[in-house]
């Protein structure tokens, strides 16, 4: 939480500005159990919205609690990132330019093609020059959604494999491709995000290294909730 300033100046510094920003912060991080303190600087900064939650639900945090809080209006848009990269000015704008043209898709800015476990095809905003549809979208890099694509089996786990708790791009890309929401990742120039030091310094915690770094979680999941074969 303490190098989040950098993020944050990132987005409110955007070209098209948020109504809101979300801060979803569980009180105790479920995989190491160390609790989370929130700086006083926080509390001063206009627009944001700390929601403190009672169980933490993994890296999904970024989209439930928000979710939950608009979730009765259908249109409202929803832009998740992470908290330790630091995202290009014009992020923002460009997702909402084509969202609007593609009102009833979820628009990302990296996404990943499952032809098999054999063939995962990663597709960057910076390296296509029209729209491409993939099987789900990666949220470290922003990613927008309308609350209305979402229902309540988002929620339930209840028969899920137990690594869907660390796959929640591959969650939330199996619960659009069930109601029959698009993914698209839309072509931008020079969006790339820069990682924060803290990212830096202590990459090898992140799950691309650790619980998903094999790869089975992200099957498992997939071969759960997903339509295609695989």
């Amino acid at each position: 939480i303490v190098h989040l300033d950098v993020v944050i100046k990132s987005i409110l510094d955007q070209t098209v500005k948020p109504d809101k920003i979300y801060l979803c912060i569980p009180k105790i991080c479920k995989r190491v159990n160390i609790g989370y303190i929130i700086p006083n600087w926080l509390n001063n900064i206009p627009n944001i919205e700390i929601i403190r939650m009672e169980e933490d639900l993994g890296p999904i945090n970024k989209l439930i609690p928000a979710w939950l809080k608009e979730r009765h209006q259908d249109n409202t848009r929803i832009i998740i990132i992470d908290d330790d990269y630091i995202y290009p000015s014009h992020m923002i704008e460009s997702l909402v330019s084509w969202s609007n043209k593609m009102p009833k898709a979820a628009i990302g800015l990296h996404g990943i093609i499952m032809e098999n476990k054999l063939s995962v095809i990663p597709v960057l905003t910076y390296k296509i020059n029209a729209p491409c549809r993939v099987d789900y979208t990666v949220g470290y890099s922003g990613v927008l959604f309308r609350a209305g694509f979402f229902n309540d089996s988002i929620l339930d786990y209840s028969n899920a494999p137990s690594g869907a708790f660390f796959e929640d791009d591959v969650w939330i890309g199996g619960q659009l491709d069930r109601v029959n929401v698009d993914r698209f990742i839309i072509p931008t120039e020079n969006n790339r995000l820069r990682p924060t030091m803290y990212m830096v310094v202590n990459n090898t915690i992140g799950l691309c290294n650790a619980e998903n770094r094999d790869g089975k979680n992200r099957d498992a999941v997939f071969e759960y909730l997903f339509k295609k074969e695989h």
